[in-house]
């Protein structure tokens, strides 16, 4: 989630490393350019839940790994990222997000959480 620098970094080194990419950002421009580089890219303004999405393209197993590179002062993304992951999913928290998480999401789920 969040496609920047630091997003676009991670994305070329988990292409390079044979992983399946979904991206999400709310700038046009970046998400164009993720898509020429062969990554599943969708610009969440378009109407598109992220949550679904990811339900979608995985067949309804989740993420394996939410990568948060995002910025946001809100909650909206570490929830909707661990709603997103599979049960025992990773999430890895680069950017700045809000922190308030449901328990639930995580301790049923048995997610992890981890920051760089």
């Amino acid at each position: 989630m969040g496609l920047g620098l630091i997003g676009f970094i991670a994305v070329q080194i988990l292409r390079a490393n044979g992983c399946r990419v979904i991206g999400f950002d709310y700038e046009q421009a970046k998400v164009d350019i993720a898509g020429k580089l062969g990554i599943i890219a969708v610009n969440p303004a378009w109407g598109t839940e992220q949550v679904r999405f990811v339900e979608e393209q995985t067949n309804g197993i989740g993420a394996d790994a939410v990568l948060i590179t995002a910025s946001a002062k809100g909650n909206d993304i570490i929830s909707q990222s661990a709603r997103m992951s599979r049960e025992r999913g990773r999430i890895v928290l680069i950017g700045v997000v809000g922190l308030e998480i449901s328990r639930a999401c995580y301790v049923d789920w048995q997610t992890a959480l981890g920051a760089l």
